[in-house]
């Protein structure tokens, strides 16, 4: 059994095996395209998000700075976001869920279930999250969108432009002239 297979049946291993190291080197690398990407092209983070980890959802997205250890060892569900300096010591596989939130400055070390918002270090669930926080989340809300942004089953917002939700859906919201 070689060093990666141990760690990754969570048995002692070396970390300083080549191996590893190499690994942890490339994944450095990702994760520092990552965290110096232009706040203008932040609508490159899922794509890079998606090289980075061994499994994601199609509408991911986390605010940089971010940092893990290997990268390939992170699963994320749909609709998952993390706040800024989210850490995932990923030396065993991490899962985490669909419809999830990882608050700003948590440090992930195990499984984070569907449907919750999680924080802290050790990051622990906090709370499920539910339809009555989505309505009223997003009742009557004017939302500006810096850059363009996949929330729900086919749904984009362009730059620039500002959106609420009704009843029916989103839709634009256009200043009124006096």
């Amino acid at each position: 059994m070689d060093q990666k297979e141990r760690m990754l049946a969570e048995f002692p291993y070396l970390a300083s095996d080549e191996v590893l190291s190499r690994e942890r080197l490339e994944c450095k690398r990702r994760v520092y395209e990552l965290n110096n990407v232009h706040p203008d092209q932040y609508d490159r983070i899922p794509g890079l998000l998606k090289e980075l980890f061994g499994k994601t959802g199609e509408a991911v997205f986390v605010e940089p700075p971010f940092h893990c250890d290997y990268g390939y060892n992170i699963e994320v569900g749909e609709n998952f976001f993390a706040n800024y300096n989210c850490t995932v010591l990923d030396v065993a596989k991490v899962k985490i869920g669909n419809n999830v939130v990882i608050g700003g400055g948590s440090v992930v070390t195990r499984d984070i279930p569907d449907g919750v918002a999680a924080a802290g270090n050790p990051c622990r669930v906090i709370r499920e999250i539910t339809e009555e926080d989505r309505k009223y989340y997003f009742k009557k809300r004017v939302l500006m969108w810096k850059y363009n942004r996949y929330l729900g089953s086919g749904c984009k917002f362009r730059t620039g432009l500002s959106y609420y939700r009704d009843g029916n859906g989103w839709k634009r919201w256009q200043q009124q002239k006096i």
